[in-house]
């Protein structure tokens, strides 16, 4: 590993892994490692989407801004959990790493695969999501500015199956070529879209705070008016009226629908945390303030940007108005009478008056879902690597290019992965459920990190007491003490999406026997890893007593 660091973990014991150092070059900067978690909470574009309308949809009546604000002390303890145990063992491989040498070797690689089946799958979606919602949004505002009928019929072809499985195929493949080409080359992409993309969202968010709600309603009804649709604004809002959606924003009581929508809410706040997947690329890393910095910034940005944007939406374009128009798009389209997705670049471009604003407006849109996609592909290229380093899987899938050192194997495999997952999600569907099932699977991870924590200053006594981990409240570690909330509120989660239909899971046992199955899976494999090691003489265990070299 480049760039040495003092002191030293102990560790790396000589044979017990592929090779005594990963090959891997500590090039993440601070600067790039804080958009990269801007974006791993769900890319502010990308969550005002399905985050915002998911909730909408789910629950008729919720409140926000409450749900976003109730869950900001869950993702505080979330940012100190990680972030110390990243500061304690900063070494790339994420979850993995953490939960093998805290909590148990088997389960270590238990939950690290189900967190790698739920990333595939997620990146899978996220390619498709974005041609099927954003691609079309941005063209088809674009097309209204420019009055082109090429970039209308572009628009169409995007979100149709042909498209979406050759414009998600696009998407990965960039995010692979300049994985390829690089990791500092890729976190600078991904801090270049998040720049880019909160121009655009700056913009938008000016333009709405500008405007008042009855000039949003003139505008929008000229808008359709173009479009051959009268009293577009009206003909809205009376859809999600007869659907019931049409309602005001807290007319649901706290316990039906911000309660559960904290869930949702914490998708979007609380994941500011995914720099642990290559912690042992980060300059500094050792640090607990660097690493406390990196997650806790974007985190409280977040916050911000989400209540603001909250607010001047459902103050200018109403709230009422947003929940049906989300309603009739994804779940009656037949009943929704434009052909621009109702999101906030068309609600942004329609009160700008300016072609110009437009463009950025539209084109700063499309960067959220693709710095998604650039960053699952970093997340579960890291993972594999980790498996194939402590030797679970094929030695060959942590061999390291001396060119751009980076793990070529780990990173086009679980690409190619994610893009037969975004063809499945074109034949088969069923938007909510997948993203369901993603969070399911999820929620053993952050359950797992959460229990590390906890356990982390008794289980590895001499390591916490030697690392910058070691912070104490009296004498209560404060890992063990935020590890204690988040894995309360992990609990939580899953009663509320078995509980609530409205969060995706309309199947219990179908979802109990995906998730075990994806389990058992993995006990499988590293089953097949204990015996093949046990054939060749070794105890398969020993690797975990090991923190790994860098």
């Amino acid at each position: 590993m480049a760039e040495g660091e003092a002191p030293q973990i102990p560790g790396g014991g000589a044979g017990l892994f592929v090779r005594n150092a990963t090959g891997l070059v500590r090039s993440a900067g601070m600067f790039d490692t804080i958009f990269f978690n801007w974006i791993a909470a769900g890319g502010i574009g990308l969550a005002l989407v399905y985050n915002v309308y998911w909730a909408l949809n789910a629950f008729p009546g919720v409140n926000l801004v409450a749900a976003s604000l109730a869950v900001v002390p869950l993702a505080i303890c979330a940012v100190l959990v990680f972030s110390l145990l990243a500061a304690s063992i900063p070494r790339s491989g994420g979850d993995y790493v953490f939960v093998s040498r805290i909590v148990n070797p088997v389960w270590g690689f238990i939950e690290s695969f189900t967190g790698f089946i739920s990333v595939i799958l997620y990146s899978g979606w996220v390619a498709w999501f974005t041609a099927v919602a954003f691609v079309p949004a941005a063209l088809g505002v674009l097309a209204e500015s420019f009055h082109s009928s090429g970039l209308a019929s572009a628009a169409t072809w995007s979100s149709g199956k042909t498209g979406s499985i050759v414009v998600a195929g696009v998407v990965l493949l960039l995010g692979v070529l300049i994985m390829l080409w690089g990791f500092r080359p890729t976190l600078r992409a991904i801090t270049l879209m998040a720049v880019f993309g909160l121009v655009g969202l700056l913009i938008a968010v000016v333009v709405l705070a500008v405007h008042s709600h009855s000039d949003f309603i003139s505008r929008f009804n000229k808008y359709g008016a173009s479009q051959s649709v009268k009293n577009a604004y009206g003909t809205i809002l009376s859809g999600g009226t007869k659907a019931g959606v049409a309602v005001r924003s807290g007319s649901a009581a706290f316990s039906r629908s911000a309660f559960p929508a904290m869930v949702i809410s914490f998708y979007a706040l609380g994941y500011s945390v995914w720099s642990i997947y290559f912690a042992g690329e980060m300059k500094q890393g050792r640090s607990r303030s660097r690493e406390l910095s990196v997650m806790m910034v974007p985190m409280v940005l977040n916050v911000i940007v989400y209540v603001v944007a909250f607010i001047l939406l459902f103050k200018t374009v109403g709230y009422p108005f947003v929940s049906s128009a989300s309603y009739l798009y994804n779940y009656a389209p037949a009943s929704y009478p434009l052909a621009v997705p109702p999101f906030l670049p068309l609600f942004a471009s329609v009160l700008s008056g300016s072609t110009f604003l437009n463009v950025v407006i539209s084109l700063s849109w499309i960067m959220w879902p693709v710095a998604m996609v650039f960053l699952t592909i970093v997340q579960f290229s890291r993972m594999i690597f980790a498996w194939s380093f402590d030797g679970v899987i094929g030695e060959w899938m942590s061999k390291v290019s001396d060119r751009s050192h980076q793990p070529t194997r780990a990173i086009v495999i679980p690409a190619v992965m994610a893009f037969i997952c975004a063809v499945l999600i074109v034949e088969v569907g069923s938007l909510l459920t997948i993203i369901a099932y993603t969070v399911l699977l999820a929620l053993i991870f952050w359950g797992s990190m959460a229990v590390a924590g906890i356990v982390m200053p008794y289980r590895r006594r001499q390591l916490y007491l030697s690392s910058s981990a070691r912070w104490e409240i009296g004498k209560v570690p404060v890992i063990t003490i935020a590890g204690t909330v988040l894995l309360a509120w992990v609990l939580v989660e899953f009663y509320l999406v078995f509980k609530y239909s409205g969060l995706g899971i309309s199947n219990v046992g179908e979802a109990v026997g995906i998730v075990l199955g994806v389990m058992a899976v993995g006990a499988l494999i590293f089953l097949a890893f204990y015996v093949r090691k046990r054939r060749q003489g070794y105890d398969a265990m020993l690797v975990y007593k090991e923190i790994p070299p860098e």
